[in-house]
């Protein structure tokens, strides 16, 4: 060190001057126990004069990225972001609200070019700013980039921060694009971090992140919980015993279970979403720090959504049949969740776009992907709007309707780009479940399509009244084997590009099955235009859970209302219904005599007059050999007068035999005669205490005419 001068000489008369204080180096202070020592030199260009002096603690941000610091005084701090592999950029940078870009100055190195100041007003590359030291919102006095080894890093010096006990950076790399851009790509690495620079120790997962993965993990647990009681409780209702009123069907096909169970699932993602940002603004969180955490809670709530439609969309084996459920109350369960997914999807993108900006989205493909994917799955809803008021044929339905299978894909596609670049565990294992659910899917779709069976139509006919128009097809299927009260769908090429479903009716012969087709829709109305007889049309099935056999060890009577081509799913369970030894009754109430004695033959052997009522309306001529079949046939003539349903319901359940044991109400026809019935079998439970009445709605509300 150089000499000390000597003070100046004083004149006489003069106070002598204050000596001026000796200027002190503050050291470094040593590290704390939570402190790891860092190994990289604050100076490595020698301008220091030689000073190899280290940086006092580190921390590593990610698997490349490692961050040095050193306090210098009670607002300055010298730091440095090491990258220990790799190409590109790296950036530190200095949030206005934590964990934000937008908003954030930061530094940015790269390999052979001098350090650079820049202002991000969003998340859009595009409108990035580069500024000088001056420029920044905080104090630096100085900034570097080196390469050593391989090693790129940026230094800062004299950092003024005001905080250094609570201290909040993020920051971000990208082997894959030049500074500025979106940082896209897969091996980008960015997040925020909370410093305690004092105690030298970094906080990469607050108390708030673990509350995240609980309640993901916690609403996929629920949902797991929720299936699997709903399988044993299902199965013991079912196995050989009459189910409980829970299992009962109730409102629209609906039970009190599968209210309680959407209800469930509804509610844990609902958890799943809002509890983490709940606790955080509890936690003294404020909005704009709330924000970014309901983006990544709301897209993994929407993966978990996404789950539940596509469990309940199989056709065959799926989890409908573990659970007991016919096809007709899965679909509507894949509806009920479907509106779920696409209202929680909804909200996620919605927060993702407030958050981060049109054209940051646009920018970056895999948010793109998922919001492309939100669109094209609203798409493929849009035909269940459409259908209540009939303003969509079936053809265009189906077709329509796959727009939300690729939806979904594109949205997978989303979920696994963030799931490799940045994602925490609950999102890789909501991610892999969805793969696993497709995969399932799309292969039950290909083994669906291999099983498709070509069979020829033997023989066609068209019954045309003035009341309506039926067409019915004989096939030779001698290796389609299917349970009474089973549907398949049938597709004609020529006709429609996709299947239509049908119920299946016993043919004339014990190699043949029959479809009973009413024409209400263009596809049924090519049907009874075309020359049938010898064609060959595709079958595949069969399908769905038939009620009446399953309640075979419970129920002693079966009571079928039917209206109209309802009938068709009563054709075949009379039969079976009568070999296990149940007593069967029929209310069958139509209009076209050609369709009664098209069904006759399968009726008459199994139910006797006494236990059938058939009421035939309208003023169609009357076949002679179907007198005999109709309400009021003692009188030797056919009676058109239209028969109360409630009346006959209390009329057969003050029979002997009926009250021996749980009568099963099978109702299928249109919304009014089933809301009938359903009135008819609670009022003769009423009048008769003793009498146990489990009522089964079969209403296709969710097809469009055919």
């Amino acid at each position: 060190p150089a000499p000390t001068p000597a003070p100046a000489p004083v004149s006489a008369g003069e106070a002598a001057p204050t000596p001026a204080p000796a200027l002190t180096q503050t050291p470094a202070p040593t590290p704390s126990p939570g402190c790891i020592p860092s190994d990289l030199i604050i100076d490595e260009t020698g301008a220091s004069g030689g000073d190899e002096a280290l940086y006092v603690c580190s921390t590593m941000l990610s698997t490349s990225l490692r961050l040095h610091w050193r306090v210098n005084s009670e607002s300055k701090v010298d730091m440095a972001l090491e990258r220990l592999s790799g190409d590109g950029w790296i950036a530190i940078g200095f949030p206005s609200t934590p964990g934000m870009m937008s908003g954030a100055h930061a530094a940015v190195a790269e390999a052979n070019v001098a350090a650079k100041f820049w202002y991000m007003p969003g998340r859009s590359s595009r409108n990035f700013v580069e500024v000088s030291a001056s420029g920044m919102s905080l104090s630096i006095d100085g900034a570097s980039s080196t390469t050593t080894a391989g090693k790129l890093v940026l230094r800062l010096s004299d950092v003024g921060l005001s905080d250094l006990q609570e201290a909040h950076l993020i920051y971000a790399s990208s082997n894959d694009c030049a500074w500025p851009c979106p940082h896209g790509g897969t091996t980008t690495d960015r997040d925020g971090v909370s410093l305690n620079l004092i105690q030298g120790t970094a906080s990469m997962s607050s108390g708030n992140d673990l509350v995240v993965e609980l309640a993901g993990y916690g609403a996929l647990a629920g949902i797991a919980v929720l299936a699997i009681a709903a399988a044993l409780t299902m199965h013991l209702a079912f196995a050989g015993r009459k189910p409980s009123r829970l299992f009962q069907q109730r409102c629209a096909g609906w039970s009190a279970a599968g209210i309680v169970a959407v209800t469930f699932v509804l509610a844990c993602l609902v958890v799943a979403d809002v509890a983490p940002a709940a606790f955080h603004l509890g936690d003294g969180g404020n909005w704009a720090t709330t924000e970014p955490m309901l983006v990544k809670t709301s897209g993994v709530t929407t993966g978990i959504a996404a789950l539940t439609p596509m469990a309940f969309a199989f056709w065959k084996v799926g989890l409908h049949s573990a659970l007991a459920l016919s096809r007709e109350t899965a679909w509507r369960i894949h509806g009920a969740f479907g509106v779920m997914l696409l209202l929680v999807g909804t909200v996620h993108g919605a927060l993702a776009i407030n958050w981060a900006g049109w054209i940051a989205i646009i920018e970056m493909v895999e948010w793109l992907f998922g919001l492309l994917g939100l669109a094209l799955m609203w798409l493929g809803a849009l035909p269940v709007a459409l259908h209540a008021c009939r303003a969509i044929r079936f053809d265009a339905w189906k077709m329509v309707h796959w727009f939300s299978v690729l939806g979904y894909v594109l949205c997978l596609v989303h979920m696994t780009a963030l799931s490799t670049k940045h994602g925490t565990s609950r999102v890789v294992v909501v991610t892999a479940l969805n793969f696993v659910a497709l995969a399932a899917y799309a292969l039950q779709r290909a083994c669906t399509v291999t099983a498709t069976q070509k069979l020829k139509v033997q023989h066609a006919e068209v019954i045309s009244e003035r009341c309506s128009q039926h067409v019915v097809l004989d096939l030779n299927a001698p290796r389609f084997k299917y349970i009474a009260g089973q549907w398949a769908r049938l597709q004609m090429p020529g006709l429609s590009p996709v299947p239509h479903p049908f119920t299946i009716v016993p043919g004339a012969h014990p190699d043949t099955i029959r479809f009973i087709i009413k024409v209400e829709g263009r596809f049924t109305a090519a049907l009874a235009r075309s020359q049938l007889e010898g064609t060959i049309v595709c079958v595949d099935g069969p399908y769905g859970l038939p009620r009446v056999i399953s309640a075979v060890p419970w129920a002693s009577t079966v009571i079928f209302v039917c209206g109209g081509v309802g009938i068709t799913p009563a054709l075949s369970q009379l039969a079976a219904a009568r070999s296990h030894g149940m007593q069967v009754l029929l209310f069958w109430s139509l209009r076209s005599p050609g369709l009664l004695q098209q069904c006759a033959s399968l009726i008459e052997p199994h139910v006797g007059y006494d236990q059938l009522c058939i009421s035939l309306t309208g003023d169609e001529p009357i076949p002679e050999e179907c007198n005999r079949l109709l309400c009021g046939h003692s009188s030797g003539v056919g009676s058109r007068t239209r028969r109360d349903l409630g009346a006959w319901l209390q009329t057969v359940a003050a029979k002997s035999d009926v009250k021996q044991g749980p009568v099963l109400l099978f109702a299928c026809g249109p919304s009014g005669l089933v809301a009938k019935a359903r009135q008819g079998a609670r009022a003769a439970e009423e009048a008769m205490p003793g009498m146990s009445w489990t009522v089964h709605e079969e209403v296709f509300r969710f097809l469009p005419q055919l």
